[in-house]
């Protein structure tokens, strides 16, 4: 499903600006005004005339070659092209870090100094922040402006702060060295018919809701959109279910017969959807390529065929 994005030419017609190319992508960071103004409005002129201003202080007051930021979110959900995919944005960059700018997206919540993010907007920049992994896998970061390495500042503010802390289980945090290449794990037989294996977990989603894409509406949990259920977000949960699989003798991760593109990585997607159904499809179960209860407890509560 195309995320809807309002293009550039709704609210700034002309060319485009950009600060050099862009290098390997890293993630997403927000941002908010913090200019002391209390209360932002989501009326459409409104935000329109906020970019503008953004626009015109950044290029007139600033001299850089346009707006500072890839993409803006008003309180009515409603996500703006800034700066856009293509272009490396000004938001990040410091001395001691002068190439942010083109590793990460910038986006800024226009919101005021004593409002509290609205459903809508935390929606949008978790549909965004998928987006972003989407166009650049592995690209799982997401961090406050002073979150940085580098940045000095109070940047983005205690709402958005709060907000970014919750759902900071569910995405990485900023490398600072390079992890060691993990070890081949030693091959293991695979568990005989008839066994149960792994560690028996209930079903971790309220009653209705399940493991699916992420167009489907909140009771689908995709892992794009993290959420705490029963001690771990829902993206632990579906990493969790392709563990059992392996551990059920299937041939599950990176590279392998199945989630091989991306590995076990929590987000729901066409590889996930042909697991699921392939195990539904082997146990006898309705094949809807859902995770739901039947599905779950036929992973970690029925014996191996």
């Amino acid at each position: 499903m195309k995320m809807n994005i309002i293009p550039r030419s709704d609210w700034a017609p002309g060319k485009t600006g950009s600060n050099g190319k862009f290098e390997k992508i890293l993630g997403l960071v927000a941002h908010w005004p913090g200019d002391g103004i209390k209360t932002y409005s989501h009326d459409r002129q409104y935000v329109i005339d906020k970019l503008r201003g953004y626009r015109s202080y950044h290029v007139n007051s600033r001299g850089w070659v346009d707006i500072g930021y890839n993409f803006a979110i008003d309180m009515a959900g409603r996500i703006w092209e800034g700066r856009g995919w293509r272009n490396v944005g000004a938001h990040a960059a410091s001395n001691s870090n002068p190439r942010a700018n083109r590793r990460y997206y910038g986006v800024i919540f226009l919101i005021g100094a004593d409002q509290k993010l609205s459903q809508a907007a935390i929606d949008a920049f978790w549909e965004l922040q998928a987006e972003v992994v989407r166009r650049n896998p592995g690209a799982t970061q997401v961090l406050g402006h002073g979150s940085v390495p580098g940045a000095a500042t109070s940047c983005p503010g205690p709402a958005v702060r709060a907000m970014l802390a919750a759902g900071s289980k569910a995405v990485s945090k900023p490398a600072q060295s390079k992890p060691a290449p993990a070890k081949p794990a030693p091959s293991k037989p695979s568990p005989g018919k008839g066994k149960i294996v792994g560690p028996g977990y209930d079903f971790p989603l309220p009653k209705g809701y399940y493991f699916g894409p992420k167009e489907q509406g909140v009771r689908s949990r995709s892992g794009y959109f993290p959420k705490v259920f029963s001690g771990k977000t829902d993206r632990q949960w579906l990493i969790e279910f392709g563990k059992q699989l392996a551990r059920r003798g299937w041939n599950v991760g990176k590279g392998k017969t199945w989630l091989r593109g991306y590995g076990n990585n929590g987000y729901y997607g066409p590889e996930y959807r042909a697991l699921i159904r392939k195990f539904q499809e082997n146990m006898g179960l309705k094949v809807d390529s859902a995770l739901g209860v039947d599905t779950w407890n036929a992973a970690f509560k029925q014996p191996i065929k």
